[in-house]
């Protein structure tokens, strides 16, 4: 029997560091299916396979059968869209690395535990406190420092999410101690010693999985504060840009009185009036001007951006250069449009006017194939080198622009210089 909990706690050590391998690809990379049934059937052959091979207790080839087993399987199963599969062999052999680090550590304070409890172990506990042990204090580090330093987003995480997965893991190492000092001062049945076994593997379950639950529950929590205010945030511009159709068709009932302006400048000019005739018409003309649409789009809502943006660059000394190709936008809704649209030429306009010179915005809209492809550029300043923006770096406006884009099956990727800020988005017309 004690060789059987032996063989087992060795593929549970090797499935909790599988686990942790897979949910770091998971939040830095793309998923190649959809199925996530797949990548728990992996996750579990992965750990069963190498906990085999760790019960030859060899060091270095326990270390190479992580390397030779994941290198392909990771391959298969996770791709980056920006760069090559040397990019994620390379974080892979990192993250296997740094693991073997944490399990130095997590060796490290089980010697202390020997320390604690004033005699030695024999087998089968001591592979189970060990591996307990190192277990729960990899589970905290790795928790800990994900999201700051083993994500691309590189988020803070936050102090009382902090303080919960240090307790937890506190309070669960110091309960495996006082059970083995308790369980080992007394006589117990040996029946007794394998439900002991088990709570304690039971405990590294828990651990694993309560600190993803929490994790869960406090995104989930984030989410719903987010798409409330992105809800807000796009009916209100809706909303305001209907509104201004609605100014726009009242200003065209306006102008279909022209003829009687007409007849106006007709009789001032018949009456030798001709200064007052030449001011009619310069009035006529600004007044016009003012309510006429440049057709950049034959999509109304759209074109009320276009224009209304292009007001906003006049006015604050901007370059605003537009080329929008035939494109139709009769596939996508209006609030997405309001949505992608406005919040990128926002962005662009707001930061391209606090530059002091060469200020420039350029949106260019064209159509390939099935795709509608969006370009907008502005010039910017705030930044001191080159680099992209990851998704969790946007802010609400973007944060709704990366909704709106999904839902017509596109993406939406952003650069950035030390003299220019580029977004790029790609949508699906066939959706």
């Amino acid at each position: 029997m004690n060789t059987y909990i032996i063989y087992f706690v060795s593929v549970i050590n090797c499935y909790v560091s599988a686990q942790l391998i897979f949910d770091h690809f998971k939040i830095n990379f793309n998923s190649i299916y959809s199925q996530k049934w797949i990548y728990n059937i992996v996750t579990i052959s992965v750990g069963v396979l190498i906990g085999i091979i760790n019960l030859f207790n060899y060091p270095i080839l326990n270390f190479a059968s992580w390397i030779i087993i994941l290198t392909p399987v990771i391959c298969l199963l996770f791709y980056d869209p920006w760069s090559s599969k040397k990019t994620l062999l390379l974080d892979l052999y990192f993250f296997i690395f740094l693991l073997t680090f944490f399990e130095t550590i997590g060796v490290a304070l089980y010697e202390l535990f020997l320390i604690f409890i004033k005699f030695p172990l024999c087998e089968p506990a001591h592979s189970v406190f060990k591996m307990a042990i190192s277990k729960l204090l990899i589970i905290c580090l790795y928790q800990v420092t994900k999201n700051r330093y083993l994500s691309k987003q590189h988020s803070v995480l936050p102090m009382k999410q902090l303080i919960l997965y240090i307790l937890l893991s506190f309070c669960s190492i110091v309960n495996i101690c006082l059970n083995a000092k308790i369980g080992y001062s007394v006589t117990i049945p040996e029946s007794d010693k394998y439900i002991g076994y088990l709570t304690i593997i039971i405990t590294v379950f828990i651990n694993l999985h309560i600190m993803w639950l929490l994790e869960y529950i406090i995104e989930n929590q984030k989410l719903k504060s987010k798409i409330a205010r992105s809800e807000q945030q796009a009916n209100l511009q809706l909303k305001y840009y209907k509104q201004l159709d609605a100014n726009y068709q009242k200003s065209l009932q306006m102008i279909h009185d022209i003829d009687k302006h007409v007849n106006t400048i007709e009789q001032l000019y018949k009456s030798n009036e001709f200064e007052k005739a030449d001011n009619y018409i310069k009035g006529m003309d600004r007044l016009i001007s003012d309510f006429v649409l440049f057709p950049y789009s034959n999509n109304t809502v759209l074109n009320l951006i276009l224009n209304e943006k292009k007001i906003f660059a006049e006015q604050h000394g901007i370059l605003y250069k537009c080329t929008v190709e035939q494109t139709d936008f009769r596939f996508m809704d209006d609030i997405d449009i309001t949505t992608i649209f406005s919040n990128l030429l926002e962005n662009a306009l707001s930061a391209s006017a606090l530059c002091k010179t060469n200020k420039e915005v350029s949106v260019i809209i064209s159509s390939h194939n099935n795709f509608v492809i969006i370009n907008v550029k502005n010039s910017c300043n705030s930044y001191t080198k080159c680099g992209t923006f990851s998704s969790k770096d946007y802010g609400t406006g973007l944060y709704n622009v990366e909704n709106s884009v999904k839902k017509y099956e596109g993406f939406l990727k952003i650069s950035y210089s030390q003299t220019e800020f580029n977004c790029n988005v790609v949508l699906s017309n066939t959706h």
